[in-house]
């Protein structure tokens, strides 16, 4: 039968329309569904988390569980990535799970805390009790020293080293009258601050350069009439408890080869505290002029009117003569200013120790050539020196 034909009578036998055809829809292969599993085990892991946090409070169970918590984060950030296959995330999922079962940390074992027994407590309370028995004991039995010589308190200390700063000398010896036994005590806890916290002492650094230069001066004398008949003379403007004064009176005659050599010292101050001292305002002394070889300013360029100090020491020494300054450090406004006030004094800076941390030495000698200038009544010194100012500790 023709093809013509068959169509034809397929039409009359499907009522004359086209037969239609059903198209095959191919199926994707389906991969199996991890969701589920996943979480199962996230719930399962934070679980396990939580109980973990709970247990262990250790700082070792701490870093193992945020450890977790970053390969679990890391493992979830895998899961839910697209371009991984399947295949090798539910490889990964098993893989997981079978660390789970075989890496169980252990428990924590808690630290004990060792406790003092009860018989070291009672022998340190005993100990302790003993201690303050002895300590009032002493304070006691010492009380009526303390009152007289004992250290100046704080404020006291610091209310008696303002007033030396800021009033004339002629100001301070009167006030000092009235206050004779805090004025020993300041001395006192002065020579305490420097002996225990400076690094050096001036004033034993102005004696070893005293004694050194009278080395010098009379080295080729040693033996001669020159030198039976020589005599080196000392004003110690400030002295405290004269301190060089009663060096060149004991130590001095021990020590040194130049027995023959007679250093007489002159010690002056604002009050007597020993036989060595002349009381008086350090701005007017009881010498002659032209008779002193060297001036001493150790630590005693107080008050508002110092640069007095200076000139008188001008006065009493003799041509060339030597004058030994030290003074705190943190007093000066300038090391320059404080020359410029010498040379204004009459003096030339000869040499100069500026490498300790605490205080300056200065070596200078009278000028032979030239007069001290002529300062005005209201010269204020503080422009050149600063107050020294203790703080409170």
């Amino acid at each position: 039968m023709p093809k013509r034909l068959a169509r034809k009578n397929d039409r009359r036998n499907t009522g004359g329309k086209k037969k239609k055809t059903q198209k095959v829809v191919s199926k994707q292969a389906s991969f199996p569904d991890t969701t589920s599993k996943l979480v199962k085990y996230e719930l399962d892991l934070e679980k396990s988390l939580a109980s973990k946090n709970t247990h262990n409070n250790t700082v070792q169970s701490k870093q193992h569980a945020k450890r977790q918590q970053k390969q679990h984060q890391t493992f979830v950030q895998r899961q839910n990535d697209i371009s991984v296959s399947p295949h090798h995330r539910i490889q990964e999922l098993l893989r997981k799970s079978k660390k789970r079962k075989h890496n169980k940390p252990a428990a924590a074992v808690p630290k004990t805390i060792k406790k003092r027994s009860n018989k070291k407590m009672t022998s340190l309370a005993a100990l302790r009790q003993s201690q303050l028995s002895t300590a009032n004991a002493n304070a006691n039995a010492n009380t009526d020293s303390e009152t007289t010589i004992g250290p100046l308190h704080g404020a006291q200390f610091r209310w008696m080293n303002e007033m030396l700063y800021n009033t004339s000398g002629r100001d301070a010896q009167t006030r000092i009258r009235e206050h004779e036994n805090e004025f020993i005590d300041y001395h006192k806890t002065y020579n305490e601050i420097v002996s225990n916290e400076w690094p050096e002492s001036p004033l034993e650094k102005i004696i070893k350069s005293i004694t050194k230069k009278l080395n010098n001066l009379y080295r080729f004398k040693h033996g001669s009439a020159a030198a039976a008949a020589a005599s080196f003379t000392i004003a110690d403007f400030g002295c405290g408890d004269a301190k060089i004064a009663k060096y060149f009176a004991t130590e001095y005659k021990q020590t040194n080869h130049n027995k023959n050599v007679c250093v007489q010292v002159h010690s002056f101050d604002l009050m007597a505290l020993n036989e060595f001292v002349t009381e008086c305002d350090i701005s007017n002394v009881p010498l002659s002029s032209d008779s002193v070889d060297l001036a001493v300013f150790c630590l005693s360029l107080m008050g508002t009117n110092f640069h007095e100090y200076l000139l008188e020491a001008y006065r009493v020494l003799r041509k060339k003569g030597y004058l030994k300054i030290a003074e705190v450090r943190s007093r000066f406004y300038s090391i320059t200013r404080f020359e410029k006030l010498l040379f204004q004094c009459g003096f030339d800076v000869v040499a100069k120790e500026l490498d300790n941390t605490h205080f300056a030495l200065f070596h200078c000698t009278k000028s032979d050539v030239r007069n001290p200038h002529k300062l005005s009544s209201n010269y204020d010194a503080k422009t050149v020196l600063k107050p020294c100012v203790y703080k409170k500790r």
